[in-house]
C-alpha cells in the first residue's frame, strides 16, 4: 500500500483602531482562515504468494485487486 498527503493551513487577522480623539474610540477587527488538503491511496493486492505482505514486486503471482482512492477537502472561513 502507497499513501501520501498533503495539508495547508492559515489564518490571517486584521485590526484597525483609528484615533477619534479623546473621548471616542473604534476598533475594526477581520479574520480569514483556510485549509485545503488532498490524499491518495494506491493498493495492489496479488494472490499466489507465500505472504500478501511482499512487497517485492519481482516474486511471481497474479494480480487479484488494485484499488486506488483520491480525497480532497478545502475549507474557508471569515469574519468581520
Amino acid at each position: 500500500m502507497e499513501q501520501e498527503a498533503l495539508s495547508i493551513y492559515s489564518d490571517q487577522n486584521l485590526t484597525y483602531s483609528p484615533s477619534l480623539g479623546e473621548k471616542h474610540s473604534l476598533l475594526l477587527y477581520a479574520s480569514w482562515q483556510f485549509m485545503t488538503s488532498n490524499s491518495r491511496k494506491q493498493e495492489l493486492q496479488r494472490y499466489g504468494l507465500a505472504s500478501q505482505l511482499t512487497t517485492d514486486p519481482t516474486l511471481p503471482g497474479l494480480d487479484m485487486d488494485f484499488k486506488s482512492n483520491t480525497g480532497e477537502r478545502k475549507t474557508m472561513g471569515l469574519l468581520g
